[in-house]
Parts: structure tokens; sequence; C-alpha cells
């Protein structure tokens, strides 16, 4: 950390924090210790709060990374190995990197992003006047700004090129934070500001504090979340040895996939009576369910054939004869178009209602549920928010079939939520 930025940082916090800087020992900068102001120790507590699993990781070994890992890199200082994490966001990983100063720039430039080494000068408000202390208002409900006014940053540099912009500073042309999709769904949230993540950046300001606790969130698709936390001193060996494009995870789907047959014919058999689009998303569960099947076999090198289904599926109907057509070509399918049809449907259930008068609508459960219902049942609101989003925008990603199952459900825990039981 620069001189410059251990002095703003002590300037920024309370004069009694500025005397125990000089009184105490030093501590490394992005030290695990919970106490130290430059250090991440409450970052893992923040992670506790929020329900995140973080996993502090000292040495990443690239052979044992698979596709549906999200990894938290602060600061790095090492070369990084920018072919290997390319290739593990492309099948489906997701990457976030904070890094001003470190040695991030060639990642960054294989995916489109430059990074200069402070904000603009049109960027207007600074907190308590002190130049390096940029202060930003997030636009927007996008998930990273859930109960979040502004945020402080130290020192930071700013993000131009690719991606999305997630939060700009003043004038729009350059960022803090920057979302580039590739692949199978996969994502690299670029952030250009590691000290955000400071014990006392995250003490003294809650709007950092809990922007912290959404990054940890943004990428989790299931309960419990797991964040690897790899800090600037983590050596990196081996090389990612994925390749599976984007169905990465498919072990894990052959699993899920057999489960999902059944639960969609449960689904057809009690939601024929009720409104037409139920009957629309428990078909799509249906299709999703068969190809991930087919998919997985196909994965295994076993011939692709019509898969042995749950008794009610004929054995030649349009389901398995997409699934098998898709599992032929998988590493070209989209789900796009099947995503776009069920996000008209969360739409429906979104349209007139924010989290807060979701939430509140149900203060009186149905028997069995809890109170982690309704944390779930808020987060489920904020990905489907954002996967609606993602599939409106100008260029829209391609939708994998683990990520489509994982919208589905989120849209489920909607209608679940939208029609309580009597």
């Amino acid at each position: 950390m620069s001189p410059a930025r251990r002095a703003a940082l002590a300037l920024a916090v309370t004069s009694a924090l500025a005397t125990s800087v000089t009184a105490a020992a030093p501590t490394a900068d992005y030290d695990l210790d919970a106490t130290a102001w430059n250090a991440v120790g409450y970052l893992v507590t923040t992670g506790t709060e929020a329900r995140v699993d973080v996993e502090p990781t000292a040495a990443l070994d690239l052979s044992q990374l698979r596709p549906d890992e999200v990894l938290l890199w602060l600061y790095p200082q090492s070369e990084l190995p920018v072919a290997d994490l390319s290739a593990f966001v492309d099948d489906g990983g997701h990457l976030i990197l904070a890094d001003d100063q470190g040695s991030s720039a060639p990642l960054l430039a294989a995916f489109g992003i430059e990074r200069a080494p402070a904000p603009p000068a049109s960027h207007r408000r600074w907190f308590e006047g002190q130049d390096g202390l940029p202060v930003l208002s997030p636009a927007g409900d996008h998930f990273l700004f859930f109960n979040v006014d502004e945020i402080v940053a130290n020192h930071p540099a700013a993000l131009t090129g690719a991606g999305s912009p997630i939060l700009s500073f003043d004038g729009g042309d350059a960022h803090l934070v920057v979302e580039r999709r590739v692949g199978a769904g996969g994502a690299l949230l670029a952030i250009g500001d590691p000290s955000i993540f400071l014990n006392q950046m995250l003490r003294r300001f809650y709007g950092n504090k809990q922007f912290a606790a959404n990054v940890m969130r943004v990428y989790c698709e299931h309960e419990p979340c797991r964040l690897r936390l790899l800090l600037p001193d983590t050596t990196v060996s081996g090389h990612y040895t994925g390749g599976l494009g984007r169905f990465g995870a498919l072990p894990r789907l052959f699993e899920r996939a057999a489960t999902a047959i059944n639960d969609a014919l449960a689904a057809l058999n009690s939601t024929l009576t009720e409104p037409p689009w139920s009957v629309s998303i428990a078909l799509l569960l249906a299709l999703v369910a068969a190809m991930l099947l087919a998919l997985a076999l196909a994965a295994w090198r076993r011939p692709v054939e019509a898969p042995a289904l749950a008794v009610g599926v004929p054995a030649r109907s349009p389901i398995v004869a997409e699934a098998i057509g898709l599992a032929a070509v998988r590493s070209d399918a989209d789900f796009s178009a099947l995503a776009l049809a069920l996000a008209e449907q969360a739409e429906h259930l979104l349209e007139t209602r924010s989290i807060e008068d979701w939430v509140a609508g149900h203060r009186r459960l149905p028997r069995g549920e809890t109170t982690e219902s309704l944390h779930l049942l808020r987060h489920a609101v904020l990905r489907v928010k954002r996967d609606t989003a993602s599939l409106r925008s100008r260029q829209p990603p391609a939708i994998s079939a683990e990520r489509f199952v994982r919208f589905y459900e989120d849209v489920q825990t909607l209608a679940r939520f939208g029609n309580p039981r009597r």
C-alpha cells in the first residue's frame, strides 16, 4: 500500500485510529488480522454475517479449480496465470478481482478492461474534502447495491473499456466496478480498489460493509454460499484443467437431472389446474432436466441415445428429441430463448412489487416456513432481477443449462411466496 493511501486512510478515520497506527506493531497489508486497520479479518466476519463460507486460500492449485467456484482476489502481487484464469471464467467460473496497483493489468486486458492509476479529475464528491477518497453513489437496483447508499474508495484506479459498468465515477466515462460476462455464464467482476475491503474501511463506512457482503453473495447460486478469498501473497501452482466448456459441472448436474425429471412430472400433475404460466414453467423444467441428463451421459463418452426417463414421458417425445440434439452440439448449446420465456413469467411475478413489499406481505408465514425462507426469498428476488436485466440487455449472455436451472429455481421461490399455502 502506497504512502499516499496510508495517509489518506489515516486521515479519514478517527484520531484514535491515527494514534494506534503509529503506536502498534505494524501488520502486513491485507493480513487476516481482525483488528489491525489495514488487515481484512473483518471481511471474513462480514462474510459470516452474510451467510457466506469464506475460505482464505494461501495456495491455489489451479488443477483442482472447478468451474462452479467463486474466487475473490485482493491486490495480487505475483504474475497472474492469464490463460488459466481466462479458461476458468470461460467455463462458467466467477472471479472477483479487486486491484488498483497490483499485477492484474494483463488479466484485465485479456478481458478488454483498461486500468488507469487514478479516478478522473471530473469526479466531484470527496469524503470530507480529502483528495483520494472519492464518494460514489450507486444508481439502479443492481444486486450489489442492496441497502447501499454510498461507497467510499481510497485512492482507487479507474476502469474503462469492455464490460458492463456497474458503479461509475462522475461523468460516467470511468468506473470503479465493471462486470465482464463470457462463455458459459462465467464472469469477471473487476473492482478498482481493494482497500474498500480493509477492516477500517468496512467499520468506518457502512455502505462499504454492505457492498462487501453483496459482493460475496452476488454469484451465490445455492445455499450455503461459498467463496475462496485470495490475498496478495497467495501462491499459484498447476494449470486449470476444467475443459468442460459451458457445461462445466456435469457430474453434479447428472445427479440433479434424474431428480429434476421426477420433480417436473410431479409439478405437471399438480399445476394442470393452475394459471397457464405455471404449466409453462413446469414444461420448461422437464425439458431442461431431460437435456441435463443427456448432456451428462454425453460427457462421460456414452452413446447419445434417448435417456431412460421416468414413467410417463414418451421415449420419442419432443422434449427428448431436443435434449438429444442439444447434447450432440453441447459446446454451442444456448438456453437464451428458454430463459427469455421464463423471464416473462418472472417479470409478471415481480411487477408492482419491491423486495420490501414482497417480504412485508409475508410476515405471517405459511406453516413450516421460517425467517430463513424470507432470507432466501430476498436473495432470489435480487438474482431474478439481475438475470432478467441481463437477458434484456443489448448484448445478452449465452445461458448454460446449469444457469437456466438456477434461474428456474429462483423463479419457483418467487412463485411459492407469491401464492402462499392456505
